[in-house]
């Protein structure tokens, strides 16, 4: 690989990297005033998704495969304390525990 090209990948590398960083700012902001964000990681084929009460704080987060609720799924009551987590594997809920302890 000659240095010309090299030095070209560094360049597009750094750029990308600011224009990630700049949406992750930008949706952080949406947060303030919006109702959900989320963030598709295309390798994985996976949209993780949170949602949000209108006072800021989170209500819900976990993660999609394809269209599919997967993994952990936590919950939050307004306040910001943990209420619940589901356990989800290719959309089948597989287990609910029932966070009573007020930790955030």
């Amino acid at each position: 690989m000659n240095e010309k090209l090299r030095s070209r990948m560094k360049h597009l590398f750094f750029i990308s990297l600011l224009l990630g960083m700049a949406f992750i700012v930008f949706l952080q902001h949406r947060r303030k005033s919006g109702i959900e964000e989320s963030f598709f990681f295309p390798y994985s084929k996976t949209l993780h998704k949170t949602e949000y009460y209108d006072n800021g704080k989170i209500k819900s987060m976990g993660t999609f495969r394809g269209k599919q609720k997967d993994g952990d799924w936590y919950y939050w009551d307004t306040s910001g304390n943990k209420t619940k987590l589901e356990i989800y594997e290719y959309g089948d809920l597989k287990e609910v525990k029932m966070l009573d302890d007020g930790k955030k």
